[in-house]
């Protein structure tokens, strides 16, 4: 016969079992709701869909004329320039924002590659990169402040993993409105030897 102490023995494992399920399911739950959340009120914080974001990136994007830290805080420092210097810190803090929920689990890459172009990501991080660095360091050289624009950083390391085939925003130039004269091929043609850059591929291109 089944020992009637070790049935009920059984029986209070497996109610605290259930327990424990239901518990870990119900803290999930709340951690979940919480980071959706948390998501959902920095992404209507980071602008991504006004104008003014927009210019502020562009115009960010524009400044390249220096190529030393030192010609930097010459011409776009907060007391040199404080209104481009304003729209710089802008736009490093918000990919720094980004990249924070990325580390930590809160949004999913795709989604925010989605809503942020990665290429201007990585163009930011490379032209900025000395400027960064230099916010982790006090006046005499050192490493004072290490966790600052973190976020950034690791948002880049992001996109280098993705997108290996980016270019850093010096290297950046005018295209072509000709598609043809740079690349010997049309906009069709081109896209047909690379279905996989749309949603909808393009109807094949008639042979000439």
């Amino acid at each position: 016969m089944v020992d009637l102490a070790l049935l009920q023995s059984l029986s209070y494992v497996a109610a605290a079992i259930g327990v424990c399920v239901a518990a870990f399911n119900y803290i999930s739950m709340i951690r979940n709701t919480e980071k959706i959340s948390r998501r959902d009120m920095v992404f209507q914080r980071l602008n991504v869909n006004m104008y003014q974001h927009y210019k502020i990136l562009y115009d960010v994007l524009n400044i390249r004329d220096w190529n030393t830290i030192e010609e930097f805080r010459s011409k776009y420092s907060l007391t040199a320039n404080p209104e481009a210097f304003s729209k710089i810190v802008y736009v490093i803090n918000h990919y720094n924002c980004l990249g924070i929920l990325l580390r930590d689990g809160i949004v999913d890459a795709d989604e925010v590659f989605q809503l942020n172009p990665p290429n201007a990501a990585h163009a930011i991080y490379t032209m900025y990169e000395p400027w960064i660095v230099t916010q982790r360091m006090s006046l005499d050289g050192k490493p004072t402040y290490p966790d600052n624009y973190k976020g950034f950083e690791y948002l880049y390391h992001e996109i280098v993993k993705r997108y290996p085939g980016m270019v850093p925003l010096r290297e950046w130039g005018t295209r072509s409105d000709d598609f043809r004269v740079k690349w010997g091929r049309t906009w069709d043609e081109f896209f047909k030897g690379n279905p996989q850059l749309l949603e909808n591929p393009l109807p094949r291109v008639k042979e000439v």
